[in-house]
């Protein structure tokens, strides 16, 4: 695959280990990609996160002004996005050359360049360092999907493979942009400039290792901040790792979300391959699409989600 595509790689939240970053990085090199890599993406001593906010600002910053550069992939989630937001420079960011890549703790960047940074291509999509597991665990689907996605290739036989886990939880059709993020950090930007608007949106939501009752809770925060009163469809992927409480909850997950949404009359599909779960894809924030339950694929097709 030569795709000479020059890929930076960036961590504004937290470093990853010398073994997932080789890994990966040897992993798209193979494949035909150029790759740059800021210098505080690897280990930090004593520190949760890739090099103070300074150095992860300026990293970042430099990415984003780098002519070489056609995609800016995070290395990986963990901690430390919301320490630098008020100090990105939007016009640097403002990049419609620019495709953003992240998830995760990365999701407050994505909604943070959604809003203030409108020209750049945004994606909720796997870091750096899930290449490393999907190519120990074999993921065919998913990294040649990715390898594609990177190329700006549609590749419609990984889509439709990826897609086959999904269910349909309540049938209808909408069209509008899209928007979401991991739930935890959505939950974390209600009540400041970074917040994500809804209304009219089809949104997206996932997590990691959170508890049912606490993702109905939040749920409940978002029904309540009226964030739910005009979406106009739902996607929910994978809530993964999920952890059983000591106190049974007394329903699965599927069921938890059917009776919470059953009084909204949008579309909405369950299993969604994306999130913090081994078989998953990139899906473009702020993009319009058209979501139909009765149609192949749901509507969706892997060019316009590209």
């Amino acid at each position: 695959m030569n795709t000479k595509k020059t890929i930076s790689i960036v961590a504004p939240a937290s470093w990853i280990k010398d073994e997932y970053l080789d890994t990966s990085i040897n992993f798209l090199k193979q494949n035909g990609f150029n790759i740059k890599c800021a210098p505080q993406v690897r280990f930090t001593p004593n520190s949760y996160m890739a090099g103070s906010d300074e150095e992860r600002i300026s990293a970042l910053h430099q990415a984003f002004q780098d002519e070489e550069t056609d995609i800016i992939l995070c290395a990986k989630g963990g901690y430390g996005t919301s320490r630098i937001l008020d100090k990105l420079n939007v016009k640097i960011l403002n990049n419609p050359n620019k495709i953003f890549l992240g998830y995760s703790d990365i999701s407050l960047l994505n909604l943070f360049l959604t809003k203030y940074a409108p020209l750049t291509n945004v994606y909720f999509s796997p870091n750096l360092i899930d290449i490393a597991y999907l190519n120990c665990d074999s993921k065919e689907n998913t990294l040649k999907y990715l390898l594609n996605f990177l190329s700006r290739q549609p590749d419609d036989d990984s889509f439709t493979a990826l897609l086959r886990q999904t269910k349909v939880l309540k049938n209808g059709n909408a069209t509008g942009k899209l928007i979401g993020s991991t739930l935890t950090i959505m939950m974390n930007c209600l009540g400041t400039p970074f917040e994500l608007d809804t209304n009219n949106k089809i949104l997206f939501i996932e997590d990691k290792r959170e508890y049912a009752f606490k993702i109905e809770r939040m749920l409940y925060h978002l029904k309540h901040a009226h964030k739910l009163d005009n979406i106009k469809g739902l996607i929910i992927g994978k809530f993964f790792e999920t952890p059983e409480y000591h106190i049974p909850f007394g329903r699965d997950m599927e069921t938890m979300f059917f009776d919470f949404f059953k009084e909204y009359d949008i579309p909405i599909l369950y299993d969604f391959p994306l999130g913090h779960c081994a078989n998953k894809m990139p899906i473009p924030i702020n993009r319009e699409i058209m979501l139909d339950t009765q149609k192949p694929n749901f509507g969706l097709t892997a060019r316009n989600m590209l």
